[in-house]
């Protein structure tokens, strides 16, 4: 779902030297796989890093590349085994769909809530819950500042 407080999400980014691409990378609420294609105008591939289970969690290190650009974006993902049914498990534990993927397969009308996020000299990071019914997702995405800008 969009984020509906508009105001206060342009006001959480007020004070930082973003640029346009930046910012929607910061607030974006939609999958990042297609964003980013379209910034790079071409396919943005996923890769499972690592994953392995702990704690009653799944956790996650992906990946997000192009033939081109290389590596875009990196993850970390929670995904609690209790709060997720049985077939979003299966696609996680298959490793060949992104989670944003997972969630457009099986029709969730998720929620994201953004948590913090951090903006130093070369980074973007950000982390959120994307939850909806049957699934909980806590992901944390990093983003090179010096990639997004070899674009333009």
């Amino acid at each position: 779902m969009e984020e509906l407080n508009i105001v206060l999400t342009l006001k959480r980014l007020e004070g930082f030297d973003l640029s346009p691409i930046e910012r929607v990378l910061i607030a974006h609420t939609g999958t990042v796989q297609l964003l980013l294609s379209l910034w790079f105008r071409e396919e943005v591939k996923m890769k499972v890093k690592r994953q392995w289970e702990q704690d009653g969690n799944i956790a996650r290190w992906t990946s997000l590349y192009t033939d081109t650009f290389g590596e875009v974006c990196s993850a970390n993902s929670v995904i609690p085994l209790a709060q997720n049914a049985q077939e979003i498990l299966e696609d996680v534990r298959a490793k060949s769909l992104g989670l944003g993927q997972i969630v457009v397969k099986h029709r969730v009308l998720p929620t994201r809530t953004l948590m913090v996020f951090d903006i130093s000299p070369t980074e973007l990071h950000r982390t959120y819950v994307l939850e909806g019914d049957r699934l909980r997702f806590t992901i944390t995405e990093s983003f090179s500042r010096e990639c997004m800008r070899r674009v333009l």
